[in-house]
């Protein structure tokens, strides 16, 4: 039986919360299309960095159960009000859930498309004859462990917080209050791990970009979008009730570090012009003018910056 009545439960209007919170729903969708549609028509990941994926993940994940347990409340309203109404109060969390499962599929398809190149390791001698079993190189393995990690801590605190989300009291008598002092403890951790997560992650893309010297599987058009994006997705969450500091502190973050590594791109991609080589460090031929691009040319090393 839940401690709340049905007027206690309705939404209190924000039409403007409503109206954002909408929109980003779909600019995320949009934001992350063009980094998806990039690896799979590429049939490549090279360029991304598997510590980036991790850190972002975990990031999202944390930021998303913060978002749960601070608008715990409105979820369970939602047996008792109409779905209009379940919508509106949840939306916030909604947007969160998207932006979470929509990074995680980046993810999936860099263990899909992982380099070819970069998956086994190449005979001690020059035409020595490869063994039956060709041996993976540290890359792979250290990608499958992270992402192995990402999974499990999903699973596993989403195994222990619903529970006790399920069974936890709600002392307070209107779903619109301040949750538990119990309750805001964990959304503060969830949050502040978190932001700690969100300003490490985009260290190690921005060291692998840097050292690559070139933009590889990273989408321009996904950062154009998203830097700016962030400014809103902010705000959005910001004014929802039931919030704190510690549901958008990381979206902040990784939207200032994002700008940083979309800086560095463009920069990268003028000097690929400048060098003639592609986005992956290959020269570019004449073939490559008429749409025929050949994938077993060796990237660049050293290339001039």
């Amino acid at each position: 039986m839940l401690p709340y009545e049905p007027s206690q439960c309705e939404p209190t209007p924000n039409l403007f919360a409503l109206g954002l919170s909408s929109f980003l729903c779909f600019g995320l969708v949009v934001s992350y299309l063009p980094q998806h549609l990039r690896i799979y028509q590429t049939k490549s990941s090279e360029g991304l960095s598997p510590w980036y994926l991790l850190l972002g993940s975990t990031s999202a994940a944390c930021g998303l159960f913060n978002l749960l347990i601070l608008q715990w409340p409105k979820v369970r309203c939602c047996a008792i009000i109409s779905t209009a109404s379940c919508f509106s109060a949840t939306l916030g969390l909604l947007q969160v859930a998207i932006a979470w499962v929509l990074f995680s599929i980046i993810f999936i398809l860099f263990l899909i498309y992982f380099p070819p190149h970069l998956l086994f390791e190449p005979p001690l001698l020059e035409g020595a004859v490869a063994d039956k079993k060709a041996k993976t190189t540290p890359l792979w393995k250290l990608s499958v462990g992270l992402a192995s990690v990402t999974a499990i801590h999903f699973i596993v605190t989403l195994a222990v917080l619903v529970p006790l989300l399920l069974r936890l009291p709600l002392p307070h008598p209107n779903p619109n209050d301040a949750p538990d002092i119990r309750l805001s403890r964990i959304a503060d951790a969830h949050g502040l791990v978190a932001t700690i997560l969100a300003v490490s992650q985009y260290l190690p893309q921005i060291l692998l970009t840097w050292n690559e010297g070139f933009i590889g599987s990273l989408s321009i058009p996904t950062m154009i979008i998203q830097v700016p994006g962030s400014v809103a997705f902010v705000v959005s969450i910001a004014i929802r009730e039931g919030t704190s500091w510690s549901s958008w502190m990381p979206y902040a973050i990784t939207g200032f570090l994002q700008s940083g590594l979309l800086v560095m791109c463009l920069c990268w991609k003028q000097r690929e012009k400048r060098l003639g080589i592609d986005d992956f460090g290959r020269p570019l031929l004449e073939d490559d003018v008429n749409g025929e691009e050949d994938d077993e040319r060796t990237p660049l090393v050293g290339a001039e910056r």
